[in-house]
């Protein structure tokens, strides 16, 4: 026993217990660093505290669920005092449309705009815990965590429980009904030689349509509808479906979700119609591909209706496939087509953090534009001269009015300071319709046919296509510098409507906006001419190096002129100019390069 040993002994023995105990506590340790000094790869990720586990894969992947449920809120989550009579509001209104549930959006936290990593983790388990407890149905909610939202339908009983909740910030609703505003037109737009040039038709971009649904089948299109998504209003059904959702797991397609109705009378040919002026094979981006979202449900008595809700749900699907780096759409989508609007309700100028937008939807749209995707929206045909329809009064939207063959101001096209860009859509005055009238464009009814349509809704899709156009032919340039392109290069229209006050507004010119991007270099990086230039004014470029000519993957001759008054200004010392096998740069009648 202890006690019977030799005080050495005893020493021996206490020497041997407190090696023991010391290997057992920090044994684990020894073992992590031994593994890291035989050669143990170690990787520094930031990630919080209590979500160890990819968080990358939380930012991209919309399947990955982090394990720990968190308490922790967004900044400034705050209930506002309003909550109470917000939530009795909307189920007034619902009570008025005897509506049984109503779609919903919510608020996880104050911050405007696209979050962070951190917050973007915390905003999903939010929203998850959220719809857990209150038993919501997996086809009545989207969580759209990057911007602290989720979208959820719920009966009167449900709101009130939703509203008391602590992750809930405050909730918002709109029921207002959205209607659609409503190929020679290529031409009138000098869009036929651009088309020609290589990347001139869009190629490599993705065109956006939210809408009455696409007809994919149509031979405009041969197999460029890649995505279908609907989003309609709780009590009406997407097509072929007894449900007003039909989403695709993920970054998938649903298929046949983005179709139209065939409810004649309800005019569901409208959105194909649309998507053929942006992307059919006589429209402008001719070789751009389409994501169709259908924003339309039938009723059981043959009447289709949409509100705000389901293009906001729309605008965020757009998003989390532009800034996801797993999705196959990822920085691929250059813009979004909206000829929808608010009947009734004008703005001379931005409605922005107005009662217009109850939804933010101007927070989407603007986080849109700062991923890359340009928002066009057509004014509607209230004849109103001095005033456009909500959602095209908001200040990060493109708005986009109508005028006639004739490049005349349409009477009906609303108008106002805010109008951003004008295009082919409209009939003359004085003349009712018939076939010839308006735009031709492909027939949502049809898989061969075409039909003549006219509005702001036809005018807004040249501009959409021509978006896609541009960055295809330009990339890595500024949204504001495509949209100076075509503002600053435009064909003047005087609006001699009264109340207009003789605005002047430019109808898009693409051969003027091509010539003007084509001598605008990007804000760095390699400056690429992949087509011929002519370089007639100041440009200087000494972010980057500058080449002529396409890729050997691309290969294209491009042909470079500097001439009159154009200077091209570079810094050979830190630069290079490099023109490829079969490209030529000239200087020619008084041009010059430096």
């Amino acid at each position: 026993s202890y006690y019977n040993m030799s005080h050495k002994s005893r020493n021996i023995l206490k020497v041997l217990t407190l090696t023991t105990l010391i290997l057992l506590v920090f044994g684990f340790n020894f073992a992590n660093i031994y593994c890291l000094a035989q050669g143990k790869p170690t990787v520094k990720v930031d990630v919080p505290a209590t979500t160890p586990d990819k968080p990358k894969q939380a930012q991209d992947d919309p399947n990955f669920v982090p394990k720990i449920i968190q308490d922790s809120k967004l900044p400034d989550n705050i209930k506002p005092a309003s909550l109470k009579k917000t939530t009795d509001d909307i189920k007034i209104k619902m009570e008025n449309k005897k509506l049984e549930k109503a779609e919903v959006l919510v608020l996880l936290g104050n911050k405007r705009g696209q979050l962070t990593i951190d917050e973007t983790i915390i905003s999903k388990n939010l929203a998850e815990k959220i719809v857990e407890q209150l038993k919501i149905n997996k086809d009545e909610y989207r969580i759209y965590p990057s911007s602290g939202e989720l979208m959820i339908t719920v009966d009167k009983n449900k709101l009130d429980e939703l509203a008391s909740l602590a992750e809930v910030f405050d909730v918002r609703y709109d029921d207002r009904e959205v209607v659609p505003q409503l190929s020679d037109s290529v031409p009138q737009i000098n869009d036929i030689s651009v088309q020609t040039k290589q990347f001139g038709s869009g190629d490599g971009k993705y065109i956006a349509i939210i809408d009455t649904g696409v007809n994919k089948n149509h031979v405009d299109f041969g197999s460029r509808v890649e995505y279908e998504a609907c989003y309609v209003p709780p009590g009406s059904s997407c097509p072929n479906s007894i449900t007003n959702v039909l989403e695709g797991s993920g970054y998938s397609s649903y298929s046949d979700a983005g179709i139209p109705c065939l409810i004649v009378s309800a005019k569901c040919y409208h959105g194909t119609h649309v998507a053929g002026i942006a992307a059919g094979q006589n429209g402008t981006a001719r070789n751009a591909k389409i994501l169709a979202f259908n924003v339309y449900g039938s009723l059981s008595n043959n009447i289709i209706t949409s509100t705000t809700g389901n293009i906001k749900t729309s605008l965020l699907k757009i998003l989390e496939l532009q800034t996801q780096s797993l999705s196959p759409y990822y920085n691929k989508i250059a813009s979004t087509n909206i000829s929808l609007g608010v009947n009734g309700q004008w703005s001379g100028g931005n409605c922005d953090n107005t009662n217009f937008d109850q939804l933010n939807l101007l927070d989407t749209i603007t986080a849109l534009s700062n991923a890359g995707v340009t928002t066009v929206i057509a004014t509607g045909n209230e004849y109103q001269a001095n005033g456009v329809s909500y959602p095209s009064c908001l200040s990060r939207g493109t708005a986009v009015s109508g005028v006639d063959k004739t490049n005349v101001m349409t009477i009906d096209a609303n108008s106002a300071n805010i109008t951003a860009l004008l295009a082919p859509g409209g009939k003359p005055k004085g003349i009712f319709d018939q076939d010839g009238v308006g735009i031709k464009s492909s027939d949502g009814y049809s898989n061969v046919g075409s039909r003549y349509l006219y509005g702001t809704s036809q005018a807004a899709p040249h501009v959409a296509g021509a978006i896609a156009q541009l960055k295809s032919l330009f990339p890595n340039r500024t949204e504001q510098q495509y949209l100076d392109g075509l503002q600053l290069t435009g064909d003047a229209i005087t609006d001699t409507r009264s109340g207009a006050n003789n605005r002047v507004k430019p109808r898009i010119n693409m051969e003027n906006a091509y010539n003007y991007l084509c001598q605008t270099p990007p804000i760095s990086g390699t400056w690429k001419i992949n087509n011929d230039c002519i370089i007639d004014k100041n440009v200087s470029y000494q972010n980057g190096n500058i080449q002529i000519g396409g890729d050997p993957q691309t290969p294209n001759n491009a042909n470079v002129t500097i001439k009159n008054t154009g200077i091209l200004d570079v810094n050979f010392i830190n630069q290079t100019l490099t023109v490829r096998n079969g490209s030529k740069l000239f200087i020619q009648n008084g041009g010059k390069m430096y």
